[in-house]
């Protein structure tokens, strides 16, 4: 019968194709064992990848880069667009006129720092400013050294003395006043961070006092910046009692483990002594596609390197923090 007929042609041709389907299977079975891949080996590394998806999916909800990175390049290349825009607004009500400009050879070398600047801008063919009047710069190293404009008196005393070497005389002047101990001592607790407020651990006013007095000797001793660091890094002991402590406190992490401490230290010692910003972003993941635009280094560094620094942080087990007392 004709039913019949096409009902064993079908039939004839599923079994081709089970039969095609089963020797398909075991040539690729025999192919894995010639590669030294077995079905077990295949199930370890479907197993590996769905935990690195695992991971991924967990570091894309800590990480608002990784979340929606378009959102941040494109807010970044807003910024951008924006200041450069400001820029322009601005420079066209200005009355820009060029500045008289002078020779680097023809400029007196007074002590090393001028020799390297100037003899480069001269092998450069880099035209230099010219020497600024005693009236400007007066005004200008007490505003760097002090944070302050000189007073009249000091204005005059200046114009009117006739030394040679009478800015010299006023830079080790300024050195040695007071207001260049409080300015300084500003910058390097703004630096340190020593007023600076955690949700996790606080100073208190004690240590802030204690930290800010260590601040103010070391500028006063004339300490130099790699022995602060040094002093800030390896410090011990009761941080009332030495200031020097208050680095370390300010980047202890108590509601966590032990590990959690070295990352703090790590970012906090890389910002503060490198100026190294993005130490925070690179312990979650990877620099690359996320700091090009950012940091040249950063970007070349990856989330396993980044881990391999904080391990070096040396957290003193005699360093302690004592509580304020109401």
């Amino acid at each position: 019968m004709p039913n019949d007929g096409v009902k064993t042609n079908k039939m004839i041709r599923i079994a081709k194709q089970a039969i095609t389907f089963l020797f398909l299977l075991v040539i690729a079975g025999l192919a894995l064992n010639w590669g030294g891949i077995s079905l077990g080996s295949l199930s370890t590394i479907a197993e590996a990848q769905q935990r690195q998806s695992m991971n991924n999916d967990a570091l894309r909800s800590d990480c608002s880069f990784l979340k929606d990175p378009e959102e941040i390049t494109d807010k970044q290349a807003r910024h951008r667009q924006d200041v450069s825009q400001t820029t322009e607004g601005v420079s066209g009500f200005m009355d820009l006129q060029a500045a008289s400009l002078v020779d680097p050879a023809n400029i007196p070398r007074k002590n090393l720092i001028d020799f390297i600047l100037f003899d480069s801008m001269s092998k450069a063919g880099v035209a230099s400013a010219p020497i600024c009047t005693d009236a400007e710069y007066i005004r200008r190293v007490t505003l760097d050294l002090t944070g302050r404009i000189p007073t009249a008196d000091e204005v005059i005393n200046f114009l009117n003395d006739k030394a040679v070497f009478k800015r010299d005389a006023l830079v080790d002047k300024l050195i040695a006043s007071p207001e260049f101990i409080d300015k300084w001592a500003q910058f390097f607790g703004d630096l340190y961070k020593n007023t600076a407020f955690s949700t996790n651990i606080n100073r208190y006013i004690s240590g802030r006092e204690s930290f800010d007095q260590w601040i103010r000797t070391s500028i006063q001793t004339n300490k130099s910046y790699n022995q602060m660091a040094a002093e800030l890094i390896s410090a011990s002991g009761d941080n009332y009692t030495n200031g020097a402590v208050n680095f370390i406190v300010g980047g202890n992490v108590p509601m966590g483990p032990a590990q959690d401490t070295m990352d703090g230290l790590a970012v906090a010692t890389a910002t503060t002594f490198l100026g190294l910003g993005s130490m925070d972003c690179l312990l979650c993941h990877d620099g690359s596609g996320h700091l090009d635009a950012v940091n040249l280094w950063g970007s070349q560094i990856t989330r396993a390197q980044a881990w391999g620094c904080p391990p070096f942080s040396r957290v003193p087990a005699g360093a302690s923090r004592r509580q304020e007392r109401g």
